[in-house]
């Protein structure tokens, strides 16, 4: 997808619920680190922050958020483009067609408008209509993951979260990570009586994280 396509698609999904590799997560927006570099920021469970490229967040989104694509589909299938003429000056335009709207691009100028379908009507003569002819490809099918597989997966370590199928890692994906040690100082501050909310403060994490840690849901292998 283009970037444009990929800022679009955040924005209609900022503030929503999705499925992603690291479980529920509510998207909340766009933002850039000290490079000037775009992520897509995410809260695990709507806590835990972390942070997607466009192209690792899109990769997800076609995995576990298929149907928005379809919608997407759909409303491309309801545009129309056509060539066209500007009646008061002559010059050449793409007109995009839309139910209750139009876009035109100016070919020399190379500048898109958002304009009225009344505007089209009255100043624009529309000759014959783009086809472009796409090649889709047939994604394969997915097994569908039991409640319990979800679970399962969501609940295992960060950074085996962010592992991929083939064994590397997400490329500029960010997210609190935790060391050995920091987690026996966890459970013993847990043991005398540390709360776990103050807990998940002292330690950048999630309510969530401290207490699969407590619990030894996160982190079995450390004693």
């Amino acid at each position: 997808m283009k970037k444009s396509e990929v800022v679009k698609l955040v924005n209609k999904l900022k503030g929503q619920h999705v499925e992603t590799d690291y479980g529920p997560s509510l998207i909340r927006g766009i933002v850039k680190d000290d490079n000037g570099k775009e992520f897509v920021e995410l809260a695990e469970f709507g806590e835990e922050i972390y942070h997607l490229n466009f192209k690792n967040f899109v990769d997800m989104m076609k995995d576990h958020q298929a149907d928005l694509f379809n919608e997407e589909k759909m409303e491309e299938k309801k545009m129309k483009k056509f060539n066209a003429v500007n009646k008061r000056n002559g010059k050449e335009f793409i007109v995009t067609m839309m139910e209750d709207k139009a876009v035109t691009f100016d070919v020399e100028k190379k500048v898109e408008k958002e304009v009225s379908l009344a505007t089209i009507k009255r100043w624009f003569e529309l000759g014959e209509e783009i086809v472009e002819v796409k090649k889709e490809k047939k994604a394969p099918k997915k097994a569908k993951m039991s409640e319990k597989e979800k679970i399962q997966k969501a609940q295992r370590p960060a950074d085996e979260r962010a592992t991929k199928k083939d064994g590397s890692k997400r490329k500029d994906d960010f997210r609190p990570k935790l060391d050995v040690d920091q987690v026996l100082e966890i459970r013993a501050k847990f043991r005398e009586g540390v709360k776990k909310s103050h807990l998940a403060k002292e330690y950048g994490v999630s309510f969530r994280t401290i207490t699969c840690i407590v619990e030894y849901i996160m982190w079995k292998h450390v004693a």
